[in-house]
């Protein structure tokens, strides 16, 4: 008998017997023996794996936080290392220049002291240069003038 047949005669393709029972048994075991040994292990090892990146997404989201922020503080901490540096050199630059100033000051007195005491004294020997010449320049022109000669005078 075909099916067509069986459908157009009112009765149906399908004879419930003991074979459906015993089909739909083994369909709950295997349902249950494939639920036990493979699906459930699995949804775990997804679920484990799941949090597992998701742990990892959590811990990676927080270094990366602690690193922004230390990041941050070390560039604040540079900034006020270089504000103190820059203010530390400025300081030193006018502290020398300060000490420059009053070393130039200092040596442009001493020498102006120095030229001064050394035009004093250049003076004085030349006043007593002229004054021994004076005395001496009779005797010396005579004793020029008597080689010249060649006689005395």
């Amino acid at each position: 008998m075909s099916i067509l047949s069986v459908l157009l005669a009112g009765g149906s393709p399908v004879d419930i017997d003991s074979s459906v029972v015993v089909q739909a048994v083994l369909f709950f075991i295997a349902y249950w023996v494939l639920k036990t040994l493979l699906f459930e292990p699995l949804l775990k090892l997804f679920d484990a794996r799941e949090q597992a990146v998701n742990g990892a997404k959590r811990d990676a989201a927080g270094v990366h936080s602690d690193a922004e922020t230390k990041q941050k503080e070390y560039e604040d901490r540079m900034r006020e290392m270089r504000a103190e540096a820059n203010a530390e050199r400025e300081s030193l630059r006018a502290e020398g220049m300060s000490t420059e100033a009053s070393i130039l000051n200092r040596v442009k007195s001493d020498t102006s002291k120095q030229l001064q005491d050394a035009d004093t004294q250049m003076t004085q020997q030349a006043a007593q240069v002229r004054a021994e010449l004076k005395t001496t320049v009779d005797a010396l022109a005579n004793e020029i003038a008597g080689k010249l000669l060649g006689r005395g005078v």
